[in-house]
Order: C-alpha cells, then sequence, then structure tokens
C-alpha cells in the first residue's frame, strides 16, 4: 500500500477532486470505444459517423439525466422510470436503425451488453487506482 493514511481526517477531500478528474477523463475515453461499436451493429450505408456518435451522445446524456433524477425519487417510481428508459432505447434504435423488432432486440442487448462492459472496467480501473495512491 502507498503512503496515503486513509484513516486521517480530511483524506477524502483532498482524494475526491483527482477522483473527480479521472472518472471525467474515463468517461470520455468511453465515447469512442461506444460510438466504434455502434457503427459495427449499427452498419447503415446512409448514415455517416456523425450521426452514429450524435445518437449515441444523444442515448448517454438521456441515460445520465435520468439516472440524475432517479437519486431523489423513490426506489419505486425510480425502477419503473429505469424499464422506461429501456423501452425508449429500443424505441429508438427501431426508429433510427428500422429493422425488425428481433434485429433491433438483438442489437440493443448487445450494445447495452458491450457498453456496461466498458463501463465496468472503466470503473474497475477506477478503484484500482484510487486504492494506489
Amino acid at each position: 500500500m502507498s503512503g496515503i493514511d486513509l484513516t486521517r481526517p480530511g483524506v477524502w477531500t483532498e482524494l475526491f477532486p483527482q477522483a473527480l478528474k479521472l472518472m471525467a477523463h474515463l468517461e470520455s475515453q468511453t465515447r469512442q470505444p461506444l460510438c466504434v461499436d455502434s457503427r459495427t451493429f449499427l452498419r447503415n450505408r446512409r448514415r455517416r459517423y456523425a450521426e452514429h456518435l450524435v445518437f449515441g451522445l444523444h442515448c448517454q446524456t438521456f441515460l445520465l439525466f435520468i439516472l440524475l433524477a432517479e437519486a431523489k425519487l423513490p426506489t419505486i417510481l425510480a425502477d419503473a422510470l429505469s424499464f422506461w428508459v429501456l423501452a425508449y432505447f429500443t424505441m429508438a434504435l427501431k426508429r433510427v436503425y428500422g429493422g425488425t423488432w428481433i434485429e433491433t432486440l438483438g442489437r440493443g442487448f448487445a450494445i447495452s451488453g458491450l457498453y456496461f462492459a466498458i463501463i465496468f472496467v472503466m470503473n474497475l480501473l477506477l478503484v484500482f487506482f484510487l486504492l494506489a495512491l
């Protein structure tokens, strides 16, 4: 373990700004793989990379906004809102990229799985970095 005493008063107020900077950097680094990922799964010759990027940023921003709203809601309403968000993303995929419902659900599950895998790895790296301080 490094020389930081985590039991010392005030140590978390010193580490918190560093953690926020690292989280912002890691979040910005996840955008690129996610957009490449969505481009792989959502091949459409009529759409350019920028259109895939805008759709991905829209979805990510909407998700973060809903998560922020859910933090202040009771559990039942937050759970209902979470299921609504999943339905919204599925309908958005269907509306923007077309295809059958089976294809849309398959693409949605694949993109969601990779999204959460990337977020899991980034959070794991964040925890290891904070423990190494």
